[in-house]
């Protein structure tokens, strides 16, 4: 473990980056090395642009005046970390350990384990997973102290930044856990030391990372498998078949459309927003209104109620709450572009998300519809299935009068469907500047490594 003079180290600081460019005056630089950079190389421009002092594993990039001020070595007697100072009379500034990461991950642990009587609510899933987040930060906040993940921070570096950039008056910590490997959920529940679990669901996503669907579910489900083992308590949702077998044995509040569930609901309407008829606290009926595009959503809703229910919060607020969160950052963002209707949901993309997706477009009213849909990253030997079955459902919905297909998995079977294919978002847009929507609902949907919201930049003039 960690010795206490690093925490101390960091007690002091007012932050912690693992990336220079986003360094803060008096911040803890942490040096990681990677496939393709080595963040030891920066040590120095760290401490040059105000870093406090620099987590290294090099001790080459420690400059030659330093000297060692502290050694703590291990029980077998090697050296664990030491710390450098310019002099005797100065606070460390440079200090050394074998493995970076693993010190960032061990002083998240530390500093999460300072907060004993916080509730800390680990999230993963299939889909869902940041929308979800950002609806339980919003029900939680109306009565507590909330710290949640900020953007993509959800992986073995992610998390434990999240965890040191809690506030020391949080109540309420939701932690956003991603994975494409098996293990890795469980790595990231013993960083985080979880008092809750939440699985959104398990589905076809990282098939390629996972081995297919049953290692997705067993990845995913390394959370519920490590609370068997505490006192943590389990959100389930009850819709989903496979994160039901997964927490059967655990204690349990559930959602979902079953009429046994703490919290349940159906959907009352889609358009032009979900909005539901939720059967909550004893069991009365309530309308409750979102701005959430997509039935898919529904699940993602009875979660934040359950777990504001669980955390005392009334279900006026709860439901207000709801309602007046408004999705971002290209997740299901439903706007006005124009005469059109656009859906905006070019953040992530796997097989079951599409397929949600497409069933909410098809369903909505008649009228002029087009998709642009980038191509599923991460699906291994199952991609070129899984994309063949997105072009066999577009070929079913009867109101689709432009389909455009971006990224090479698509192109064998977008071609043979008679549907307009580009290699890269770049190609795209050289066409999409060019083509007139009118009175048309627009679905742009696609893995996060293609982008689709570059075509929204300006149309390049040159």
């Amino acid at each position: 473990m960690i010795p206490s003079p690093l925490y101390n180290l960091f007690r002091y600081s007012t932050s912690v980056a693992t990336d220079t460019r986003h360094i803060k005056q008096g911040a803890m630089f942490f040096a990681l090395r990677g496939d393709t950079f080595d963040g030891n190389a920066f040590a120095a421009q760290a401490i040059e642009k105000g870093a406090s002092c620099a987590v290294v594993s090099d001790t080459q990039v420690i400059p030659p005046n330093y000297t060692v001020c502290e050694h703590y070595p291990n029980p077998d007697g090697t050296p664990r970390a030491v710390f450098y100072a310019q002099s005797p009379t100065h606070k460390p500034t440079y200090v050394w350990v074998q493995d970076t990461l693993l010190a960032l991950q061990e002083l998240a642990t530390y500093y999460r384990c300072q907060f004993s009587d916080i509730g800390l609510i680990a999230l993963t899933g299939s889909n869902g997973k940041t929308t979800t987040k950002e609806l339980l930060r919003a029900v939680l906040s109306t009565e507590y102290r909330v710290h949640a993940t900020q953007g993509n921070l959800n992986n073995h570096i992610g998390v434990p930044l999240t965890l040191l950039a809690m506030p020391a008056n949080t109540q309420i910590a939701i932690i956003e856990m991603g994975a494409n490997h098996q293990h890795e959920i469980e790595t990231l529940c013993q960083i985080a030391k979880p008092t809750h679990g939440l699985i959104t669901g398990i589905g076809k996503a990282h098939l390629e990372g996972f081995g297919g669907i049953e290692g997705v579910a067993k990845g995913k489900g390394e959370m519920f498998r490590i609370f068997s083992c505490s006192r943590a308590y389990a959100f389930v949702n009850g819709n989903d078949a496979r994160v039901y077998e997964k927490a059967k044995l655990l204690s349990i509040k559930r959602f979902g459309n079953a009429p046994n569930s703490d919290a349940n609901g159906i959907v009352a309407n889609t358009d032009p927003y979900l909005s539901i008829w939720l059967h909550a606290l004893h069991k009365t009926t309530h309308h409750l209104e979102t701005q959430l595009v997509g039935a898919y959503n529904l699940d993602n809703v009875l979660a934040a109620v359950a777990v504001g229910q669980y955390f005392g919060i009334p279900l006026q607020k709860i439901m207000a709450a709801l309602y007046a969160y408004k999705p971002n950052n290209s997740r299901s963002q439903r706007s006005t572009w124009g005469s059109n209707t656009l859906i905006l949901d070019a953040y992530n993309a796997n097989p079951t998300s599409m397929k949600a997706a497409l069933n909410n477009l098809a369903n909505l009213p008649r009228g002029q519809k087009a998709v642009i849909l980038g191509e599923m990253r991460e699906l291994g030997d199952e991609s070129d299935y899984e994309h063949r079955q997105i072009v066999a459902q577009l070929q079913q919905i009867n109101d689709l009068e432009t389909v455009v297909l971006v990224g090479k998995n698509y192109q064998p079977f977008g071609h043979e469907a008679g549907f307009r294919c580009f290699d890269t978002v770049t190609d795209a847009k050289i066409w999409f500047d060019r083509h007139q929507f009118e009175h048309t609902t627009l679905l742009i949907k696609g893995s996060r490594g293609v982008a689709l919201e570059k075509l929204f930049d300006a149309p390049n003039t040159q």
